[in-house]
Formats: structure tokens, C-alpha cells, sequence
């Protein structure tokens, strides 16, 4: 199935919620944008050990403090209804560095990268 294409608007928009996550000091080892089929939109997944860390619940609900303190345009964009948080234990963060290794940070360009059933941007990913 063919996707559409992930506009430049909410690349932006992700790279501002990672600041406002890195500010606040959620720690985020790798971030893409992944297209879901079913729902025919993009979710963005962060990989960050505070799910294993502190429980899925504790993390969710750490993530959501922090994006209710950010602008406007980040809280119309993003809860946690709208964001996964992936293990870096996960089968698809080990997939993701298995084949692409560590991946720099680079603001001017997001990766388009292809899993196996889907489509993704892929911001960053630092090794395990």
C-alpha cells in the first residue's frame, strides 16, 4: 500500500516537541515518524528508556506534563494518544539500528527509511 508523503509541517513540529522533551530532560534515543496503514495517518514513536524505567503509564504520563508546558501548535499536535514511546529493548528499535546503526541528529534532513510493513521518517537513533 502506497503512503502519503509526511509534510514538512509536522517534521517541524516533531523536531520542536524533541527540544521542548530534551529541555525538560525525557530522555529520547531515537525519534521517527511511522505511517499506519489502517489509519491511513503518521505517528511519531520515540524510543526512550523510561518506559522500561519508571512503567508504560509513568512514562505516558510524563510525556503529557511535559507537552501541556509547550506552545499551542505542540499541544494541538501531540498527547499521548498520538505518540508512541517504543523500548530500546523493543523488537522494532533493535530492527531500526540492526539496519541502519546509529543514525546523527541533523535538523536539514529526516531520513526516509522503509520497515518491513510500513513507511518511516526517521529523525535520530543513538545505539543501545
Amino acid at each position: 500500500m502506497a503512503s502519503t508523503i509526511l509534510v514538512k509541517e509536522y517534521r517541524e513540529i516533531g523536531w520542536e516537541l524533541l527540544d521542548g522533551l530534551s529541555d525538560a530532560g525525557f530522555e529520547v534515543q531515537g525519534a521517527y515518524w511511522q505511517y499506519l496503514p489502517d489509519s491511513e495517518s503518521w505517528r511519531l514513536h520515540l524510543v526512550t528508556p523510561l518506559r522500561d524505567r519508571v512503567g508504560s503509564n509513568a512514562a505516558y504520563t510524563q510525556l503529557q506534563e511535559i507537552i501541556n508546558k509547550m506552545s499551542e501548535e505542540v499541544r494541538d499536535e501531540f498527547s499521548v494518544m498520538s505518540v508512541t514511546l517504543v523500548s530500546p529493548d523493543s523488537k522494532q528499535a533493535k530492527e531500526l539500528r540492526e539496519r541502519y546503526g546509529v543514525v546523527e541528529e541533523n535538523r536539514a534532513r529526516v531520513r526516509r527509511i522503509s520497515l518491513d510493513y510500513d513507511e518511516a521518517y526517521l529523525y535520530f537513533l543513538q545505539a543501545a
